[in-house]
């Protein structure tokens, strides 16, 4: 419980590094001004990822009430991705209050939120129904609800009560805590919701289970106020001996100034003195670093000059032997070009190698005529001499009539030669 309003925007900061944090339980007691910081502390609560149990008592002005019903649905609607939140107890908040809008932004981030219990304590103005509008908060996922002083004398608000518990599927537990109105038959409200939830519900009107829960929070806020009351006796009582050790201190601090201004001055020049000495020392320790500071800036110009000229001399050995390669390269490209063009002597040989190519061509064509024309010769010979062999034995011709040596009877075909029978030839 924080009295002063200036160490809650401190306190909604660390709520950011408490990642791991599992249980928060809070009350919150704000008025004019501290409305709006006791809003964006409970909006900051929702950077805790890791809680499972979240418990606020929001004591606070009317006017305030929907404003902190909204700030808790921003932070509801932050715990939802991590869906591990399973207890949730509000207490004397004012749901009349909240608008529609509200109500709505609280249902939806209640709808994702994997919530087991849920507890309604004491919320403001029970006559405006505050009740009905907070049973927006029941999910699907509620199996235990408890609700304390939170309705009317005439106890109207029970049937709409019910019917959002008929909306929690997997109810098991209703805790009422507090004087129950005399046309409420609890029989009868028990059955009609074990008839309308397959969780078979159990209605405990003033059960010491839900009597120990809601009480918690109670004897908590008593222990809060006579811890506070106390405080207020002691300081009351003690302030009478404030005002005579004052007096007492004030007589004594009189009798002993010409002392306190010896020493005060003793002080002093002990002060100056070291104050003297702590100057000399920087100045002494600012010249030896000034000192260092320049000497290795100086080396450090050396060596950067020796490197930079041998990195000089590295780069004009460089260029000197590149320079040697290209004017290599250049003389010999300017003598291939003009003292000895290999262009041209390519090309020339080229022209030999046709040359020679359409000469052996040439001569292969006039060596196969030749060729032909002396076998035309020697065949034209060789007929001359046959023809005049074949023209001496003319005698011989009788033979084409008469079957004799040359012209055997068994021999269907005469004896031929260039194409001709014998006998023509020698005809001839």
């Amino acid at each position: 419980m924080f009295s002063n309003s200036s160490l809650l925007p401190a306190l909604g900061n660390a709520f950011e590094h408490l990642r791991s944090l599992e249980r928060v339980t809070l009350t919150l007691r704000c008025v004019h001004d501290e409305n709006e910081i006791g809003s964006s502390l409970i909006a900051a609560i929702g950077s805790c990822k890791a809680l499972k149990q979240l418990r606020l008592d929001l004591d606070t002005t009317m006017s305030s009430g929907g404003e902190m019903l909204a700030a808790v649905a921003q932070m509801l609607h932050e715990l939802g991705p991590e869906r591990r939140l399973q207890s949730l107890t509000l207490g004397y908040s004012w749901f009349s209050e909240a608008s529609d809008e509200t109500l709505h932004e609280l249902q939806a981030a209640i709808s994702v939120l994997p919530l087991h219990f849920v507890g309604l304590l004491a919320p403001q103005d029970p006559e405006m129904g505050s009740l009905e509008n907070a049973c927006s908060v029941l999910g699907r996922t509620v199996e235990e609800v408890l609700v304390m002083d939170g309705w009317d004398h005439d106890g109207l608000v029970f049937p709409v009560f019910l019917e959002a518990l008929c909306q929690c599927p997997r109810l098991k537990r209703l805790h009422l805590i507090g004087e129950v109105p005399e046309k409420l038959d609890v029989e009868s409200f028990e059955q009609t919701l074990r008839a309308r939830v397959s969780g078979l519900p159990e209605v405990c009107v003033n059960c010491p289970l839900g009597i120990k829960i809601a009480n918690h929070t109670t004897r908590r806020n008593q222990l809060a106020v006579q811890a506070m009351s106390a405080f207020l006796f002691d300081l009351q009582k003690k302030t009478e001996e404030v005002f005579q050790n004052y007096f007492a201190l004030t007589q004594a601090a009189s009798d002993n100034l010409a002392k306190e201004v010896e020493a005060v001055t003793k002080i002093q020049s002990v002060y100056r003195a070291s104050k003297i000495r702590r100057s000399w020392h920087a100045v002494v320790g600012s010249t030896l670093l000034i000192q260092r500071a320049v000497r290795g800036w100086s080396g450090r110009r050396r060596s950067w000059i020796l490197r930079f000229q041998r990195q000089r001399q590295f780069q004009a050995q460089f260029f000197h032997q590149a320079a040697v390669v290209m004017q290599r390269t250049f003389r010999g490209w300017w003598s291939r070009r003009h003292l000895h063009d290999f262009g041209g002597r390519k090309r020339y040989v080229q022209k030999l190698a046709k040359r020679g190519e359409w000469t052996t061509t040439y001569l292969d064509h006039e060596h196969q005529e030749k060729l032909a024309v002396a076998k035309m010769e020697e065949e034209e010979r060789m007929r001359q001499e046959f023809c005049h062999v074949a023209g001496e034995i003319h005698h011989l011709v009788s033979t084409k009539s008469i079957p004799g040596i040359y012209n055997p009877p068994y021999n269907d075909h005469l004896p031929r030669a260039f194409d001709k029978p014998i006998e023509c030839l020698g005809a001839a």
